[in-house]
């Protein structure tokens, strides 16, 4: 497990305790013991830190945080960004004023480690978040605190931020580097492709009357559309050189 967090280290040791598989924790991605490498993100880059530019005036700004007189939080116009400064999410979008433009600078060194690491050995990765396929504007930075949606300013440190995926950008920065990109499929569709209803099926004739509706409702929250099957997305990435993993070949 890669995990930079003292704390949650501690909340999954606990969690994993009396698992058979013995289990090592890294720092970093380029910390994990050399060799072929498998890596599942899973609600992993929504987490990650997101920047924002707004458009005013014809031309992006910074969005940042302020302090009012009041004492409270709240988002303003910084400086402009240009040229060089621009994100690649930024460049040929005719963007009317008020729109926002999200980018996640952490997502570039990641992809260059995962890169580093295909140059080595063969290396597959797969990454399952919510988002959207193409780069769009709009603000999606959200805060859940205790499963109820919160502002983002409030309760520093206990609300979990996070923000839709540009699954776009990964693309772009994992096609530099050479490695092999598959998708995004959507969640529902890839889950259907490996299999979902026949498990659904087969987990149905095992159960109990009592356990058939669980079953049927987790299998459709997975899957439908408007659940977690089409906000949901599946990417993707390999060594340049391995075969298409399953179910994107059949695309």
């Amino acid at each position: 497990l890669v995990e930079t967090s003292p704390t949650l280290r501690n909340v999954q040791q606990a969690a994993l305790k009396g698992t058979l598989a013995p289990i090592q924790w890294c720092e970093s991605i380029e910390d994990v013991p050399e060799g072929p490498l498998i890596v599942l993100a899973n609600e992993f880059v929504d987490a990650l830190p997101v920047r924002q530019l707004v458009r005013q005036g014809g031309v992006w700004r910074e969005r940042c945080v302020t302090i009012t007189p009041s004492g409270a939080f709240a988002f303003t116009a910084g400086e402009v960004v240009q040229g060089d400064g621009l994100p690649d999410a930024a460049l040929g979008i005719d963007a009317a004023d008020g729109a926002i433009i999200e980018t996640r600078p952490a997502v570039a060194p990641l992809l260059s480690s995962l890169g580093a690491r295909a140059g080595q050995a063969p290396l597959a990765a797969l990454i399952v978040d919510y988002g959207h396929a193409e780069t769009a504007t709009g603000d999606t930075l959200q805060a859940v605190h205790r499963h109820r949606f919160a502002d983002p300013l409030a309760m520093q440190g206990e609300a979990d931020l996070t923000a839709h995926v540009d699954f776009a950008e990964i693309k772009r920065c994992a096609s530099a580097l050479g490695l092999a990109v598959y998708g995004p499929m959507p969640q529902g569709e890839f889950l259907l492709k490996l299999g979902l209803g026949a498990r659904r099926d087969r987990l149905l004739q095992q159960a109990r009357p009592d356990q058939q509706a669980a079953i049927l409702s987790g299998a459709a929250r997975l899957a439908y559309p408007r659940e977690m099957g089409l906000l949901f997305k599946v990417l993707a990435l390999t060594s340049s050189g391995l075969a298409s993993p399953p179910p994107f070949g059949d695309i």
